[in-house]
C-alpha cells in the first residue's frame, strides 16, 4: 500500500510541477500577446500616418490637366499683355501723328 501512496504522491507532485510550468507559460504568453497588441497598434498608427502623407503628396502633385491650365492662364496673360502693348503703342503713334499734323497744318508759315 505504501508504494501506491508513493506513486500517487509522485504523480501529484509531477502534476503540480506541470501546472506551475503551464501557469508560467500562460502568463508569459499573455504578456507577449499584450506586447504584440501594442506593437500592432503602433504599426497601424504609423500606417495611417504614412497613408495620410501619401494622400497629401498625391493631392499636391501637378497633373497634366493642372499643367495645361497653368499654361493656358500664362499664355492668356502674355496675350493680353501683348495686346495692351500694341494698343498703347498704336495710341501713342496716333497721338504723335495727330500732334504732328496739327502742328504742320495750323502753324503759320
Amino acid at each position: 500500500m505504501s508504494s501506491e501512496v508513493q506513486y500517487l504522491q509522485t504523480q501529484l507532485n509531477e502534476l503540480q510541477d506541470t501546472m506551475s510550468a503551464h501557469k508560467i507559460l500562460v502568463s508569459e504568453a499573455i504578456d507577449k500577446a499584450g506586447e504584440n497588441k501594442r506593437a500592432l497598434e503602433a504599426a497601424h498608427s504609423r500606417l495611417d500616418e504614412i497613408k495620410s502623407d501619401l494622400l497629401l503628396v498625391r493631392n499636391g502633385q501637378l497633373t497634366k490637366k493642372d499643367f495645361e491650365e497653368i499654361l493656358e492662364v500664362s499664355f492668356n496673360k502674355r496675350l493680353v499683355l501683348f495686346m495692351k502693348r500694341v494698343a498703347f503703342t498704336t495710341i501713342a503713334v496716333a497721338f504723335t501723328a495727330g500732334v504732328t499734323w496739327v502742328v504742320e497744318h495750323l502753324t503759320v508759315k
